[in-house]
């Protein structure tokens, strides 16, 4: 608050002396009395400790406008990663297949968990070995895959 109240007489003093009396830039006074009142501005900021907190707002910025960019380019970066992941194969519960992911399917004989496998293909070929014909769809975890059966069960 004496910082404060430091800053306000010194403005007042300005003020008072008529420093910002004669605005004509030609002028000899404009000069001197625009030096004055620069001074007297530069201790008004050092007295109220504006000077710091403009230093401190300014890095703030910086960092929030770094942080604005870094988030663009991380959005750009997350687009094409949906790309890449909307061109994989999906299990009937929509979770993209991935080499070394293991998935379930019902078969005649009930839920098979595959070994982890490598490629979609892969997968077809482990059908034709059940004797299963036609599209089968496979789930991500053996919960969905219960889950498909009792529908399927409800349904029949």
């Amino acid at each position: 608050m004496e910082k404060l109240e430091k800053a306000i007489s010194l403005l007042q003093e300005a003020i008072d002396e008529g420093v910002l009396a004669d605005t004509n830039p030609s002028s000899y006074f404009y000069d001197e009395k625009a030096a004055d009142w620069e001074k007297r501005v530069e201790e008004f900021l050092d007295n109220v400790g504006l000077r710091e907190i403009s230093n401190e707002l300014l890095e703030q910025i910086e960092r929030a406008e770094r942080a604005e960019d870094e988030a663009a380019t991380l959005a750009g970066e997350v687009l094409e990663l949906r790309e890449i992941v909307s061109k994989l194969p999906k299990t009937a519960d929509g979770v993209a297949v991935i080499p070394g992911m293991v998935v379930y399917y019902i078969s005649p004989s009930g839920i098979v968990e595959t070994p982890k496998i490598d490629s979609w293909c892969e997968l077809e070929g482990m059908l034709m070995e059940d004797d299963l014909v036609g599209p089968v769809p496979f789930y991500s975890t053996r919960k969905a895959a219960e889950k498909a059966m009792e529908k399927n069960n409800e349904i029949s």
